[in-house]
């Protein structure tokens, strides 16, 4: 399971962040046990937990580069190892989808996402990052303003010389 999920995702992703161009983007695969971990699923929990840390890192090293790396939890899917379960493991698996609308307003009130995107931030820090983006951009508008008003003032001050002279 390492081989496929870990080993050799690592290599595609080492030869995409060569071969992309500025700009680029990639995405891992992950899965939803990482986050809301089922019995029996040590194994491949850890490979997918492991693909998202190499996804954190490669974000970390490819984002001057303008290349972002991100990590998609898909949850269970059909066909798949979701029907190969059983039943018991079934109905965890549907409970931890981002789908299942109970479970996801369950984990928003527990402070917990129910998607994670690499460099995703939680619901509070969203929040204040949008109001300091709307502060900034209220503060780039008023310099805009300010600028703009310099100039019409310049340039009507010019024209009462032009039309006083």
């Amino acid at each position: 399971m390492f081989d496929v999920n870990v080993r050799g995702a690592l290599h595609v992703l080492s030869q995409a962040a060569r071969h992309l161009g500025d700009g680029g983007r990639i995405v891992n695969t992950s899965s939803t046990p990482v986050g809301a971990p089922i019995a029996g699923s040590a194994l491949y929990a850890a490979s997918k937990a492991a693909l998202e840390l190499f996804g954190a890192v490669a974000a970390k090293e490819l984002g001057p580069r303008g290349i972002t790396v991100n990590s998609l939890r898909v949850g269970a899917v059909v066909p798949g190892m979701f029907s190969k379960a059983p039943p018991q493991r079934q109905a965890a698996m549907a409970a931890a989808s981002p789908f299942n609308l109970e479970t996801a307003v369950e984990r928003a009130r527990a402070g917990r996402d129910a998607v994670r995107w690499q460099g995703a931030t939680r619901p509070r820090a969203r929040a204040r990052n949008e109001e300091q983006r709307r502060q900034r951009a209220a503060a780039r508008s008023a310099r805009v303003r300010s600028v703009l008003t310099q100039k019409v003032n310049q340039v009507v001050s010019a024209n009462d010389k032009v039309h006083a002279a």
